[in-house]
């Protein structure tokens, strides 16, 4: 069916402001886009007031998650034992309503593409009935090989019967048995989105065998003491010393490198770190990193996490704490960060623009003549419209 969206003004192709705001969809499709107002046309919807971006992407999702958190729990390896705590709670109905509200609660902050990470157990026959468009990794974990491999037989499962776009990647280095690592690897092609050098107790884990994190992984699997399983200063070197080079993926957070990570980062083709602001303050994280990956050209994309570690799941509050964080950065900057870029590492093509053939998602905000759009960003706390592949999405 087509429709016309007329505003005040919008944001095309990340860079230019037009007004008015002339949007033409046919289906699911933007077709025409101008600043002249048609006189007459069926299927008319004026947005008063309102001015229009593109639907925001969430590069890092945890949504089946949405109902057990937030935690309690900020230091990491005690928050990881409340989280599997609360996760045998869980019971297959309670995911399924985490993901109908952690999915509504992100449409209301302007997201239409969810990056979501999901485990070997999801009810993934949910997807279909949830509004936006979602795209699935599924996680392998397991730090024994018969846990490990279960997992990952599991997914490859669950990805034959998926409604959405499902990818396998593996959880975390140091989370995943070594075997079930290298014949990941080998047998799996890209896209990935895998967690690397998260936090602290990590890198102790890598150089020294030692730290609270190595202290909880013999505390469950004895076998495993004394076993130097890694002999890499960090998951990103581990992984180039057994010569695998990522490429069209996600590396999840990347709080703690050093020049060698970032030396080996720029041999990736087309990666994209995901940073998720949210997350680093709950785990009161010190500094993120983003001025080296900035000097680095190593492009950048924001997600919630989960909110079993987040105080709110609402993108625009990510976008504001990384603003707040880092005032300097430009709406030129910042507009590909939360719409294009992860899309473009993992292959995605056609979303996070307002462009002519690319699909017509696209939100508002409450239009401010006083305000350019990097302040009603900065201020936001919901959108006032939201379309999800050509159809308006109610009750936000």
């Amino acid at each position: 069916m087509k429709k016309t969206l007329v505003a005040p003004s919008a944001l095309v192709n990340n860079n230019d402001i037009i007004q008015p705001a002339v949007i033409e969809i046919n289906n699911d499709i933007i077709t025409k886009i101008s600043n002249h107002i048609p006189k007459k046309t069926d299927n008319l919807i004026k947005l008063d007031d309102t001015v229009l971006l593109p639907g925001l992407t969430n590069a890092h999702a945890h949504l089946e998650l949405t109902g057990i958190g937030p935690l309690k729990e900020h230091g990491f390896v005690s928050w990881i034992k409340e989280l599997i705590k609360a996760k045998t709670r869980q019971t297959p109905t309670d995911v399924v309503d985490s993901l109908h509200k952690g999915s509504q609660l992100l449409l209301s902050s302007g997201v239409t593409t969810t990056i979501d990470h999901i485990s070997f157990d999801s009810p993934i026959a949910a997807y279909k009935k949830l509004s936006g468009t979602f795209i699935g990794f599924g996680e392998v974990v397991g730090s024994i090989e018969p846990i490990s491999r279960m997992i990952y037989e599991r997914l490859q499962d669950l990805q034959r019967a998926s409604p959405i776009e499902l990818n396998l990647t593996l959880h975390a280095i140091q989370t995943v048995n070594e075997n079930i690592i290298r014949e990941f690897l080998k047998n799996d092609e890209p896209p990935f989105s895998v967690h690397l050098c998260e936090y602290g107790e990590e890198q102790e884990y890598f150089q020294n065998n030692t730290g609270p994190f190595y202290d909880y992984v013999v505390e469950r699997f004895p076998e495993l003491k004394g076993l130097n399983r890694h002999q890499a200063p960090s998951a990103i070197q581990y992984l180039d010393k057994h010569n695998e080079a990522l490429h069209h993926s996600l590396i999840i957070h990347a709080n703690y490198i050093d020049a060698a990570d970032i030396a080996i980062l720029n041999k990736w083709q087309n990666i994209c770190v995901v940073h998720c602001p949210g997350s680093f303050a709950f785990f009161q994280h010190d500094q993120f990193p983003f001025e080296q990956y900035k000097i680095n050209n190593i492009k950048m994309a924001l997600g919630t996490d989960g909110l079993v570690c987040n105080e709110q799941l609402n993108y625009l509050r990510e976008i504001q704490l990384f603003l707040d964080r880092f005032p300097q950065i430009s709406l030129t900057e910042l507009m590909p960060m939360i719409t294009t870029n992860a899309l473009e590492a993992i292959g995605v093509t056609k979303r996070g623009l307002i462009k002519e053939g690319y699909f017509a998602d696209i939100i508002g905000f409450n239009y401010h003549k006083q305000l350019d759009i990097r302040e009603t960003l900065s201020q936001a706390e919901k959108v006032c419209f939201c379309m999800t592949n050509g159809l308006p999405q109610q009750g936000l």
